[in-house]
């Protein structure tokens, strides 16, 4: 089963979570490998956010993409609900974009997916960031 995107991109409904991700250093290298076990193992999505560690979960993302992974990676983030408005969502995803995760095929950026909350279903305010 697949998910399309506005832009008509398809990618597979179930990924890796990165929830609890980057909250302590002495699970950073168990998490890394985590990741890329499933990265090598052919899972393409990776669902990231900047709430996750405090951005520590899209750095984990970033060391896990190394070594040729990055090319082969889907990566979903989300933004606070409060960076949710114009005025902060763009600033949001310029945080997002300067972490490791971000650099991709042909400049391709991270896809995010809306602000996430109980009252804020993913998959309604779909955009990409770059």
């Amino acid at each position: 089963m697949d998910v399309s995107f506005p832009d008509g991109e398809r990618v597979p409904a179930l990924g890796l979570g990165t929830y609890r991700m980057g909250e302590s250093s002495r699970s950073r290298e168990r998490e890394i490998a985590t990741l890329q076990l499933g990265l090598d193992s052919g899972v393409r999505v990776v669902d990231t956010a900047e709430m996750y560690g405090d951005g520590g979960a899209e750095r984990v993302v970033g060391e896990a993409l190394r070594g040729g992974r990055r090319d082969k990676a889907f990566i979903v983030t989300k933004v606070l609900p409060s960076n949710a408005g114009r005025r902060r969502l763009g600033a949001a995803c310029e945080r997002s974009l300067a972490r490791p995760h971000a650099a991709g095929r042909n400049g391709r950026g991270v896809r995010a997916v809306g602000a996430a909350g109980p009252d804020r279903p993913l998959g309604r305010q779909q955009f990409r960031c770059r």
